[in-house]
């Protein structure tokens, strides 16, 4: 007989009449009762992909059994603690074996890069340690002594610039182009019509652009449009610049269409798939400019064309 070690619980009501009522629950369960099976690794927190579709979840728990049995023959596939829910949903994306061949190669790579990096900084850390012991403690001295005392550590007529100044510096500069600055807009609603690849790209590039406008000592006033929180590029754009929806961190980022945001008279969409060529630059003028990845986009002319609606 199995023991399923659950101690009896009492369950006390209360009746309307103010009787108290006491009853039994738990011990072994009812004769015919299966208990409640545990859920294989990954399936937890994929029901925002199956949407309770019985033949998504089928092809999950076959793409599941297919990912485990790649793993014993041996081939490229991360460790099961790696694949997280997110993984589990752009698996079920790929449409054949090789594309998830090739997608869990690049994850392996990518989990034992992590690995590495994980082993160097910890034999950075044991190495700042010994030195440190190697140095022994630290001496104290008065206050002559360390004013006569002329180094880096010490006092030195050269003042340290932290990275936070640094950062403060740069950022003073978007705020003042955001009332002096050239308006540019980045038209970031075809993250629908683009790949998980696609969209990491475009996110990076994205940041590469804020990152290099914030350098320049005239930047552009940059507005982020069709930005929407639950969009798979905002949230990828969100884990390398984690402070963008901070209201102190200097980034114009917009849920709604730049046709919300701008007037129309003013606005120019730039596309290399247009019929009238701009000759002459006008300050005064919003351009925008199509944050998409269209490496594999067919289609890309009409796409443009249905989205420019300026």
């Amino acid at each position: 007989m199995l023991n399923w070690g659950r101690r009896a619980l009492t369950v006390c009501k209360r009746a309307s009449g103010g009787t108290r009522q006491c009853s039994q629950a738990g011990g072994a369960p009812d004769a015919g009762e299966a208990p409640p099976r545990p859920q294989p690794p990954g399936v937890l927190g994929l029901a925002a992909f199956t949407k309770g579709d019985p033949e998504l979840e089928h092809k999950l728990k076959v793409i599941m059994l297919e990912t485990e049995v790649m793993r014993q023959e041996g081939q490229l596939v991360p460790p099961q603690e790696f694949m997280s829910p997110p993984i589990w949903g752009n698996l079920l994306k790929l449409g054949s074996r090789s594309g998830r061949r090739k997608y869990l190669e690049y994850l392996f790579k990518t989990a034992k890069a992590k690995e590495h990096q994980q082993e160097k900084k910890e034999a950075r850390r044991q190495q700042f340690e010994e030195a440190k012991a190697a140095m022994g403690p630290r001496e104290v001295l008065g206050m002559e002594e360390h004013a006569q005392t002329y180094g880096l550590a010490a006092n030195n007529i050269f003042l340290r610039f932290y990275d936070t100044s640094i950062n403060h510096f740069y950022n003073g500069r978007l705020a003042k182009a955001c009332d002096f600055g050239q308006k540019l807009v980045l038209d970031c609603g075809f993250d629908r019509h683009m790949s998980r690849r696609e969209n990491q790209n475009a996110a990076k590039q994205l940041m590469m652009l804020f990152s290099d406008n914030r350098f320049h000592k005239d930047p552009f006033d940059i507005h982020y449009t069709s930005l929407r929180p639950e969009s798979e590029l905002t949230q990828m754009l969100q884990k390398i610049i984690p402070t963008m929806y901070e209201p102190a961190f200097p980034m114009n980022v917009h849920e709604g269409s730049y046709l919300e945001v701008f007037p129309k008279g003013r606005l120019v969409y730039l596309t290399p798939h247009c019929r009238e060529e701009m000759e002459r630059f006008d300050h005064d003028a919003i351009y925008i400019i199509g944050g998409i990845v269209d490496k594999a986009f067919s289609s890309l002319k009409d796409l443009l064309q249905e989205n420019s609606q300026v």
